[in-house]
C-alpha cells in the first residue's frame, strides 16, 4: 500500500514539474529573409584546354606523334614560366577511326587514333596572346574552354557573402520595424539555391587552331562573383 502511494506521489509529482516546464517555455518567434551581395574584379589569370589528336595508319606513330606535340606544348608552358601545377594532362586515348563511304555505302579503316588533353592555368595575363600564338602554331586540334578567372577568387567570394549578410540584416530591421518588434539574436545562416552563371562561367569560348592565324588577344572586362543566403532571425 505504502508503495502504490510513494509511486502515485512521484508520478504526480514528475506530471507537475512536466507541466511547469511546458507553461514556462517561451515561444521563439523567428523572421526569415534573404541577402544577396555582389563583387566585381578584373581578372588576372585564363584557364585554357588544349586538345591534341593524330590519326594514323598505325598505332605507334599516332602515339608518337600526339607524344611530340604534347612534349612541344610543355616546353612552351615553361617558357613563359607556367608552374608544374597549373598544368593537368591527361592520358592518352586510343581508338580506331571509320568515316562511310556512299555509293556503295560501306564503313571505311582510316587508322588508328591518339587523343590527349591538357588544361593549363596561365597566370601572366599580359602574355597570353604571345602564349597562345605559339600554341596555335603547333599541330594541336582545338585550343577550347577558355575561361577568365581570378587567383584570389576565394577572398571576393568572402567579401560577396558578408555583404549579402549585411543586406538580409538591413532586411530584417526593415521587416522587424514595420511590425514594432526588435530584432533578435542570429539562429540560422544558410545557402541559398543561386545560379552565378555571371561570375562561374563568366568568359567561356572555343577555338580551333585552323581558323586564327595569330594569339588570342586576352580582353575579359570586368568579372563578378554574386552570392545570396538565408539567414533566421530571433524577433523579441
Amino acid at each position: 500500500m505504502k508503495k502504490n502511494l510513494v509511486l502515485t506521489m512521484a508520478a504526480m509529482v514528475f506530471a507537475s514539474a512536466a507541466l511547469f516546464v511546458s507553461c514556462s517555455k517561451k515561444e521563439v518567434r523567428t523572421i526569415n529573409v534573404s541577402g544577396e551581395g555582389s563583387v566585381s574584379f578584373v581578372p588576372d589569370i585564363v584557364k585554357i584546354s588544349i586538345n591534341v589528336k593524330n590519326v594514323e595508319p598505325r598505332l605507334a606513330d599516332s602515339l608518337e606523334k600526339t607524344n611530340a606535340t604534347v612534349k612541344q606544348l610543355i616546353d612552351i608552358c615553361k617558357k613563359y614560366s607556367v608552374d608544374d601545377k597549373d598544368i593537368k594532362t591527361g592520358l592518352v586515348q586510343t581508338n580506331k577511326e571509320y568515316h562511310w563511304q556512299y555509293n556503295p555505302e560501306k564503313r571505311v579503316f582510316d587508322g588508328y587514333s591518339s587523343t590527349q588533353n591538357t588544361s593549363i592555368t596561365f597566370r601572366h595575363i599580359d602574355e597570353f596572346e604571345q602564349f597562345s600564338e605559339e600554341i596555335l602554331a603547333l599541330d594541336v586540334t582545338s585550343l577550347s574552354d577558355l575561361e577568365f578567372d581570378h587567383s584570389e577568387r576565394s577572398k571576393y567570394e568572402a567579401e560577396a557573402n558578408l555583404l549579402a549578410l549585411d543586406n538580409a540584416k538591413e532586411s530584417a530591421e526593415k521587416l522587424a520595424g514595420r511590425i514594432n518588434e526588435k530584432l533578435g539574436k542570429v539562429l540560422k545562416i544558410t545557402d541559398a539555391a543561386y545560379s552565378d552563371a555571371e561570375g562561374e562561367a563568366a568568359v567561356s569560348a572555343n577555338y580551333y587552331s585552323k581558323r586564327l592565324s595569330s594569339g588570342i588577344t586576352a580582353s575579359p572586362g570586368i568579372l563578378t562573383v554574386k552570392k545570396c543566403i538565408n539567414v533566421k532571425y530571433e524577433i523579441d
